[in-house]
């Protein structure tokens, strides 16, 4: 069982979730409004139409943090909570999980689905920011608020995607684009800049070069699986490793789901450090965020 303080997690299906785990993470965490997208699947008429459910949502553990505010959008559910609970030390923390398109013939939909969500967190820190005042209240600055951002981005490294949230921009020319004109969207995030577009997290990637797959398919074997920070206040202490190799080919498994793994996508474990904002000199204690409802 999860036993880690936040949990993000895309499904497939919620039949799983309510029937098997919704008891469990109920007796240790508070979730948020799941998001549920139903999808028709293709080339079903209207009375034969077999209805499929795309679930994303953020869990957290209501004994470390609690929840002030929560948001979902098209791709993505954003999270805004206060942690740890001692009244002296609170601060906040961004949380958000999204699942990009899967086809790679759409590499531009991918890409400007990641744009418009980097937008769409950037207004919901400004929106926190205003209604849950920093502990030591300085210029307002997006990369104020600690966040932690984890999707199936179905993207691998070296695509646009991973290029744009890693460094902050990527080129309108970019390969991704597939020659597609976005030109409202990009006039938006180019910040005066006619050859990129951009966003205004520092992020850092928790993996790097440690999992040599997140999807494990039978026709599909690659990383397209996330998880990212900001630079500024979160550290990596530790990590879930890869599989066993050995135990896949021992045990002959070509790919996933399979009895003994149910998910295709392998899961991403992160312990993580969140330094404690101390006042600066002569500021006295910090302010009083909101208690817990």
């Amino acid at each position: 069982m999860w036993g880690g303080p936040w949990l993000c997690q895309q499904s497939d299906g919620d039949r799983y979730i309510i029937l098997h785990l919704k008891d469990d993470l109920h007796q240790h965490v508070t979730c948020t409004a799941l998001r549920l997208c139903h999808k028709l699947f293709p080339g079903a008429n209207h009375r034969s139409a077999h209805e499929a459910k795309e679930g994303f949502w953020v869990c957290h553990c209501h004994q470390s943090s609690f929840l002030l505010h929560a948001a979902h959008r098209t791709t993505a559910v954003i999270c805004a909570a206060c942690m740890p609970p001692e009244p002296h030390t609170r601060q906040l923390l961004l949380a958000a999980t999204a699942h990009i398109h899967w086809d790679p013939e759409y590499s531009d939909v991918k890409l400007v689905q990641t744009m418009m969500l980097m937008w769409e967190l950037q207004k919901f820190v400004e929106e926190a920011s205003h209604k849950y005042p920093l502990p030591f209240p300085g210029p307002y600055d997006v990369n104020s608020i600690p966040l932690l951002f984890c999707g199936d981005l179905n993207s691998l490294p070296d695509s646009g995607v991973i290029e744009y949230l890693t460094n902050g921009r990527v080129a309108v020319n970019h390969d991704d684009f597939r020659n597609n004109v976005y030109d409202q969207c990009m006039k938006k995030m180019s910040n005066g800049d006619k050859e990129h577009v951009y966003h205004n997290f520092r992020l850092a990637r928790a993996y790097n070069d440690v999992m040599p797959v997140t999807n494990f398919t039978y026709d599909f074997k690659g990383i397209i699986d996330y998880i990212f920070h900001s630079r500024d206040h979160l550290s990596v202490l530790g990590m879930l490793g890869p599989y066993d190799e050995e135990w896949f080919r021992h045990n002959k498994i070509l790919g996933c789901p399979h009895p003994h793994i149910p998910s295709d996508h392998f899961s991403l474990f992160v312990e993580m450090e969140m330094a404690v904002r101390l006042p600066p000199s002569g500021r006295g204690l910090p302010m009083a965020l909101p208690k817990p409802r």
